[in-house]
């Protein structure tokens, strides 16, 4: 199972941080008040993580019905954004094989004795083919177009190395997509994020803000799928997340399963900070810091941690999925 976040995108040369919108969003003429406000209010580094700021945000406002107001200006033209990055996107022959090579072969892109730690484990299932799922965190559809995707089909990704087919079974937007005949999910993990402490109180209000709740209410059965394709994953590669606060339900899901079943974590990570070839004794505190930041998202106890630590595998700027 991979988990894919903004980071795919932005692999792409896709501008589609928040902070890209940012700059796309203040430009955008508004007739209410309260939206003007915030966009004189928050700037590009508050917008690194909207979903977080709307939760601190909500401070600002005396009524339920004037956040909702700019809560459904922000989401559609976040809507729009996205849809607008994606017409930028250049397709090729050459980009979907190296897509499908890379889902297939994660590990090509560790050292020899780290690979063989993957290529041991996924041993246990060589007379088997190989299903892949993808959970998705965007609202783009940016791989369906790179592999001409289409849902409920499934997608013949290729051969592993034991010469076992491999199919990709589905692409789920956690989030949904950015369509405006769609519902997209822009919000926060819990009450505990919600800065107005009225608001946290409301259903109402928790209906549109606080994710889990939304999926819940809109009975799309996107949680209960995602559970499902957990609990089956003996593999799981997360690329592009960042790992954040507002997704903590699913880290923590992570972390039980750590705990209860012997499976391994692939942690793709990509940082403005390298590391050069002639100082790779600093790799281990890396490797051991990205270890940790996923750690720490889980309800794991200290003890828990370092029982499951060395299942947790990571790639440090490496070449997996780069397309451009």
């Amino acid at each position: 199972m991979y988990i894919i976040g903004n980071g795919f995108d932005l692999n792409l040369n896709l501008e589609t941080s928040y902070q890209d919108f940012y700059k796309y969003f203040i430009e955008q003429s508004s007739k209410k008040e309260l939206v003007a406000e915030m966009k004189e209010n928050l700037d590009s580094e508050t917008w690194a993580d909207l979903e977080l700021a709307l939760g601190k945000y909500t401070a600002k406002f005396d009524s339920i019905e004037a956040f909702q107001e700019a809560y459904f200006e922000i989401s559609d033209k976040l809507v729009e954004y996205i849809h607008l990055e994606e017409k930028k996107l250049k397709l090729s022959e050459e980009k979907k094989l190296k897509l499908c090579n890379d889902l297939i072969f994660p590990e090509s892109y560790f050292r020899l004795e780290y690979g063989k730690l993957i290529t041991d484990y996924c041993n246990k299932w060589d007379n088997h083919n190989w299903n892949i799922n993808i959970i998705n965190f965007n609202y783009s559809q940016t791989i369906e177009r790179l592999l001409d995707f289409q849902a409920g089909e499934q997608y013949a990704v290729g051969s592993n190395q034991y010469g076992r087919k491999v199919t990709l079974e589905q692409i789920l937007h956690i989030h949904g997509v950015a369509n405006p005949n769609e519902t997209i999910l822009l919000g926060v993990n819990d009450i505990s994020q919600i800065e107005n402490k009225s608001f946290s109180e409301n259903v109402d209000f928790l209906d549109i803000l606080v994710k889990p709740q939304t999926n819940k209410g809109l009975r799309n059965g996107i949680d209960a799928a995602y559970m499902q394709l957990l609990r089956n994953a003996n593999l799981i590669c997360i690329f592009g997340s960042s790992i954040g606060e507002t997704d903590k339900i699913w880290w923590k899901l992570l972390g039980r399963k750590l705990v209860k079943e012997d499976f391994r974590i692939i942690y793709f990570v990509r940082e403005k900070e390298i590391i050069p070839s002639n100082r790779q004794q600093l790799m281990p505190k890396k490797i051991r810091d990205c270890q940790n930041h996923i750690l720490s998202k889980t309800d794991l106890i200290f003890t828990e941690q370092n029982q499951v630590r060395d299942k947790i595998l990571v790639g440090h700027n490496t070449d997996m999925f780069k397309l451009d």
